[in-house]
């Protein structure tokens, strides 16, 4: 490719070079990315960062982290926060936690001060281990360095609680969040949303001032999302879904034209009477 690109007066430089390997891993092709790789070396033009990084990405997509740490290693002189984030990152997708956190504690060891991105990145990979406890000291840590945890570190916690069926320490976690302001995204509300699907926990937060958790949740949805949250109830708990859809008519969140969805997910699920029920709701 390089020969190639020469051949046509091309002129070839670090940044060409550079454009080739990212463009490459994005495309999958992590082996013909190296070639490039090893020809950009063999032609003097030095080695960036930047094309290290997107490298080591194509390894990581692959699962090959223990290539893009050798990489790493042999090649990146001076790492950056980022070079540090797509390792890590990498070892998260494989579950690798003990390998993120050595390379964590290695940042500090060479003065590379781990960001946002870092902080979530662990956090998330604590988390989908089924750690959560160890989660809150990575987000204490993060405050101690005078990071502040935004949306995604938040919304990521209560991933983590609601899929190790800590349901109402979730919601506990939702609530202070409100009252302190935080905007909380539609992933937020999602997850919440999920936890109680999965538990059948359409009662939660009645009690609240600020009504029901779970309304308040439906009401940052696109009715699209709406109706398939309505199936997922029709498929665990008709009864659930029944008390759930009226509970929405009455505050007017469900429009008529999303009925059809759920009446037809539960002629296919064999439940005629309950389908015929809910058009006379309306």
């Amino acid at each position: 490719m390089v020969e190639e690109m020469i051949s046509k007066g091309i002129y070839v430089d670090l940044y060409v070079f550079s454009v080739l390997i990212d463009g490459l891993c994005k495309k999958g092709m992590v082996g013909e990315a190296r070639e490039v790789f090893d020809e950009m070396i063999k032609r003097g033009c030095g080695v960036s960062v930047v094309a290290c990084s997107s490298l080591m990405v194509g390894y990581c997509l692959k699962n090959e982290v223990d290539e893009a740490r050798r990489l790493f290693d042999a090649v990146v002189g001076r790492p950056d926060v980022w070079s540090y984030n797509v390792l890590i990152n990498g070892y998260c997708k494989v579950r690798r936690l003990d390998d993120a956190m050595k390379l964590f504690y290695e940042m500090w060891g060479k003065n590379v001060v781990p960001n946002l991105v870092t902080y979530n990145l662990l956090v998330d990979c604590v988390c989908k281990c089924g750690r959560v406890a160890i989660a809150w000291k990575v987000v204490k840590t993060m405050c101690e360095s005078g990071l502040a945890p935004d949306v995604v570190t938040y919304s990521i916690l209560l991933d983590g609680l609601c899929k190790e069926q800590h349901l109402d320490l979730a919601v506990v976690l939702f609530n202070q969040l409100i009252k302190r302001g935080v905007a909380l995204d539609v992933w937020s509300y999602s997850i919440l949303i999920d936890g109680c699907c999965k538990n059948q926990r359409i009662d939660l937060g009645d009690s609240l001032t600020c009504g029901s958790l779970l309304m308040r949740c439906m009401a940052m949805l696109h009715p699209w999302m709406l109706s398939i949250t309505l199936m997922h109830f029709a498929e665990t708990s008709i009864l659930t879904a029944s008390a759930l859809l009226q509970r929405i008519v009455d505050k007017s969140l469900l429009i008529c034209s999303r009925l059809t969805i759920l009446t037809d997910g539960l002629y296919e699920v064999g439940t005629i009477n309950t389908a015929l029920y809910f058009p006379s709701i309306f």
